[in-house]
């Protein structure tokens, strides 16, 4: 009723009022400068977008944290079922995943493994399976997906990432390491969502709404690190503000991932490509 609205106008003006502040304060002019102070910058950034998160908690408006629902609790199982799943040669369908992912980055013909041109990619190995035998096929399949849904942003990334360099980053090896942080996020490791409260789990019903967060947190993490002219040596803090970045949206998650996306791109987590 107007009163629930007036409760949910007024939250929304609460954490508008804290992003407007901390954007206005030397936490925004750092975030300019790049280096370890703007990574710094953005953790301090994060956290007062996150403490507006947490007094919109005190109005009646918003949810209650509850356990999945059984239709999420079947996504994030067959999730965690992708994560312990060793690549298996003899299986077509994970056969299948490194094809899509070749055609989707490196082109539609001249599929090999091992090959040099998977290091094109951002690949530690000429053969990519060793690199994401931390994330199961899990990893491979969010790649995929984000190659394939977000093709002009992946290709871009692609290009500027390549090579070996202080200032840019493995592509492919921070492919599996983003599936891991989602997961770990997610509490999908020996199914702890199963006695984890939280008010985002209707979202995970949609059984592509952990490879679009996988999407929104790539493109988070790429802009990040360009934004702070970040060294390899400061992969951990990039980590670890995408991580914050993701949680901030989370707080607030209701309804359809789509929403979630599009609150990511209302707060510039992320450029569009159109």
């Amino acid at each position: 009723g107007q009163k629930m609205n007036e409760h949910v106008e007024r939250a929304r003006n609460k954490l508008k009022e804290a992003s407007e502040a901390a954007l206005s304060s030397e936490t925004a002019v750092k975030l300019t400068k790049g280096g370890v102070k703007g990574l710094k910058a953005m953790g301090s950034f994060m956290s007062a977008v996150g403490g507006a998160v947490k007094t919109m908690a005190v109005g009646e408006d918003k949810p209650e944290p509850v356990l999945p629902s059984p239709a999420a609790s079947l996504q994030l199982v067959r999730l965690g079922n992708d994560l312990t799943t060793k690549f298996d040669d003899g299986n077509s369908a994970h056969t299948g995943v490194l094809r899509d992912l070749w055609a989707a980055t490196l082109g539609p013909s001249g599929f090999a493994r091992p090959s040099s041109r998977w290091k094109e990619l951002g690949f530690v190995n000429e053969d990519p399976v060793k690199d994401a035998k931390g994330s199961g096929i899990l990893g491979l399949r969010g790649f995929v997906y984000f190659a394939t849904h977000y093709p002009d942003e992946c290709k871009r990334m692609t290009q500027q990432q390549r090579g070996s360099t202080d200032r840019t980053y493995p592509l492919g090896i921070v492919a599996m390491n983003i599936a891991l942080l989602l997961v770990d996020i997610l509490s999908i490791k020996r199914q702890r969502f199963q006695s984890t409260t939280a008010v985002h789990w209707q979202i995970m019903e949609d059984p592509d709404a952990f490879f679009e967060l996988y999407s929104v947190a790539f493109r988070t993490l790429d802009q990040t690190w360009r934004e702070q002219g970040a060294t390899r040596a400061d992969f951990g803090k990039i980590m670890g503000a995408t991580k914050s970045a993701i949680e901030v949206l989370l707080a607030e998650a209701r309804g359809h991932v789509s929403e979630v996306v599009d609150d990511a791109i209302g707060r510039g987590f992320f450029e569009v490509s159109y």
